[in-house]
């Protein structure tokens, strides 16, 4: 087979750097006459007659005409990538001198290579198998560490070692049933059926580690697609914006402002994640623009690998999050909810504290207070009665970093102004609001709120103490209803770091990203069928087959071996596979 493929004998010449102005330019040149070729360009010395693994630094010339101060790098076969006689030109990154120093090459008899020739070289000459020629591939196209470490894993034969070790199984098996067929005659029996066994569990085994880690290596190979829905305004393109760091996607506070899908590419801890900002979901627009971006919103969660389905807490309740849950388990999608908008307080009624206020009754509203890094919301609400004649104290709250808040002051319970708790930072009113104010009617009662102290702690409780009475809040809400959910704040980014742990999470699960993988989609293919013809052999075993048709279940697996390596391949598999690289590799 390797002597009919055309051009086997050709010498082929290609730019191995990326085409554009740069530094230096390398070009490549490999064939019998590779070595002849650029001598015929080098007045300086006879290349020819110059070792092996040398540079030489000297001037290109056709003709009288220079083309290029150049280093030249020799490579004698068999020792080169290809296994034939290899010269690297080092020129000037000059797109012009290139061309003209290839052109010259092509006068002097080379053609231009074809994608991927000189790596389908080094596979015909025995330097790499397919799946070696295949990895140098990946491991150009590596966009993280993962996939470079695993590519270049496979590069140095981890993947073959792995195939090796499983063909000399299935040889050795292969070998004891051949032997009883050639003294069949004898009725004599060389192989333990019991040993059988054993070497068909020892395959299968192998095999099955072999299938299952091509779900991690796809994942380091190609990345993950994740796809972010939601229902309009629940805040999708922020979340996009600030996991990119960017102002990618158009932001406002207009629902359905997104109309189509837009995607980008992140990379976290070694994962290509290519996320997907896709339209609002509301199913009863009438905007004929909306309703084809919401058709392909739903396209797209349905070819997602991973979907982040994003609500409003303030809006979405926990039976709407919880159907969602039900939905997205019975179509077998793996996904996280992600609950957004923490930051919102008490303007959407979620509230934080109550205060007991001696015996005023009812304190109303919620003050939403940045309390050092407690992220809690804090009721701190002094009302005036318009029945009682007692001092209602004026509060002036001031939350510092460290956390501690100190509520005093005086105010008359029948001044309108004194049923007013004015506080100093990060406070929504209730009653009227307004910033920095909450007012609220106490009811009926008298008393004195004489003072109050407020300690946030780390671990988001607040202990409030009022008049001698003492209560404990929790200050994370909306964990209560939300507490299997992701809960973030996408336009304070707050919670991203746990929300991109669990995407990792989710996508390893535990698994470790180094060692021998699976990364190609061919390969993958070739193993199933091996694995299916090991479940054959031990079923024909079950059922005392005899041993001529358990051999030739044995040559189908080693066939589909030889795919993955090479050693069972045609010409036009090899130039489909090899197609896929890139000139001069």
């Amino acid at each position: 087979m390797l002597g009919k493929l055309t051009g086997w004998e050709d010498t082929i010449v290609a730019l191995a750097t990326p085409p554009g102005v740069g530094a230096i330019g390398v070009i490549r040149v490999s064939g019998p006459e590779a070595i002849r070729m650029v001598a015929a360009l080098w007045p300086a010395k006879d290349l020819l007659q110059q070792a092996s693994h040398t540079l030489h630094v000297g001037v290109l010339k056709e003709g009288e005409e220079a083309l290029d101060e150049v280093v030249v790098s020799l490579y004698y076969a068999p020792r080169s990538y290809t296994g034939e006689n290899v010269v690297e030109i080092s020129c000037h990154g000059s797109a012009f001198v290139l061309e003209r120093v290839i052109s010259a090459l092509l006068h002097q008899g080379a053609r231009l290579a074809k994608a991927g020739e000189f790596t389908q070289r080094a596979f015909l000459n025995g330097k790499l198998d397919l799946a070696q020629a295949e990895a140098v591939a990946d491991l150009i196209s590596a966009q993280t560490a993962a996939a470079a470490r695993t590519a270049l894993h496979t590069v140095r034969g981890g993947f073959s070692r792995a195939l090796r070790d499983l063909r000399e199984r299935l040889i050795s098996l292969s070998a004891l049933i051949e032997l009883e067929l050639d003294f069949s005659q004898e009725d004599v029996e060389f192989a333990d059926r019991k040993q059988l066994y054993h070497l068909i569990d020892e395959a299968a085994a192998t095999t099955s580690v072999l299938l299952q880690s091509f779900r991690l290596g796809n994942v380091i190979r190609n990345g993950v697609s994740v796809a972010i829905v939601g229902k309009p305004n629940a805040g999708k393109s922020t979340l996009l914006n600030t996991l990119l760091q960017e102002e990618r996607a158009i932001v406002s506070p207009i629902a359905g402002t997104t109309r189509d899908t837009i995607e980008e590419t992140l990379n976290i801890e070694g994962i290509i994640f290519r996320l997907i900002d896709t339209a609002g979901i509301r199913m009863h627009t009438t905007d004929v623009i909306e309703q084809i971006g919401v058709g392909r919103s739903l396209e797209k969660m349905e070819q997602a690998d991973v979907v982040i389905y994003l609500f409003d807490v303030h809006e979405d309740g926990g039976e709407e999050v919880r159907k969602m849950r039900t939905e997205l388990l019975a179509k077998g999608k793996v996904f996280l909810l992600v609950g957004n908008k923490v930051d919102v307080g008490a303007a959407h009624g979620d509230g934080g504290v109550s205060g007991v206020m001696g015996g005023a009754g009812a304190a109303a509203g919620g003050v939403e207070g940045e309390a050092g890094h407690g992220g809690s919301s804090v009721a701190g609400v002094a009302g005036g009665a318009g029945e009682g004649s007692e001092k209602v104290f004026k509060m002036n709250t001031e939350l510092p970093a460290a956390g501690d808040a100190k509520v005093e002051g005086a105010g008359d319970a029948g001044d309108p102004d004194g049923a007013k708790a004015e506080g100093s930072r990060g406070a929504n009113g209730a009653g009227d609001g307004r910033d920095g104010i909450a007012g609220g009617e106490a009811g009926k009662g008298s008393g004195k709120v004489r003072k109050m102290r407020t300690f946030l702690p780390t671990e988001g409780k607040a202990i409030i103490g009022v008049a001698g009475i003492v209560g404990v809040a929790t200050a994370t809400a909306v964990q209560v209803r939300f507490p299997e959910e992701v809960l973030i704040s996408a336009k304070e980014d707050r919670g991203i770091d746990v929300l991109k742990q669990r995407l990792v999470d989710l996508v390893l699960k535990g698994e470790a990203t180094d060692g021998t993988m699976v990364t190609n989609a061919r390969h993958f293919e070739a193993l199933r069928k091996v694995d299916e013809s090991l479940r054959t052999i031990r079923k024909g075993l079950d059922e005392l087959l005899p041993g001529d048709l358990l051999s030739l279940d044995i040559r189908h697996c080693l066939h589909y071996l030889g795919e993955i390596t090479g050693e069972i391949t045609s010409e036009d598999r090899l130039d489909y596979i090899f197609s896929k690289f890139c000139i001069g590799k």
